[in-house]
């Protein structure tokens, strides 16, 4: 081959900045659990099951906790995310959703 058909690539279109990439992931990430998580915490927090005794409550929120970290587990390694930053993530977001499924129970109770 001569020499001159030989050229190098151009960097630019080939950079790879991390910081953006971690960005992205975290935005999938979120956006991802989100979705999943909504219909689980939803279901956990209806007045059928807010009615029942405690120890039943509990042991439907575990199963729906469990659900929820395995979720996480499986988002964490298909993004490779560190386990660390995806348990925080999906604590924050696990938290916004039952804030929003408790306030709708409110409502539902304050339109009774």
């Amino acid at each position: 081959l001569p020499s001159d058909s030989i050229r190098p690539l151009p960097t630019d279109t080939l950079e790879f900045n991390p910081e953006e990439h971690r960005k992205l992931a975290e935005r999938i990430f979120k956006k991802e659990f989100r979705r999943r998580a909504e219909n689980i915490i939803s279901a956990m927090y209806t007045p059928q099951k807010m009615n029942i005794s405690e120890k039943a409550f509990q042991e439907q929120s575990l199963d729906g906790f469990s659900r929820l970290n395995k979720i996480q587990r499986e988002l964490s390694e298909q993004f490779n995310m560190n386990p660390i930053l995806t348990t925080r993530l999906s604590s924050e977001i696990i938290s916004e959703l039952t804030t929003e499924s408790m306030k709708k129970l409110k409502q539902m109770e304050d339109e009774d």
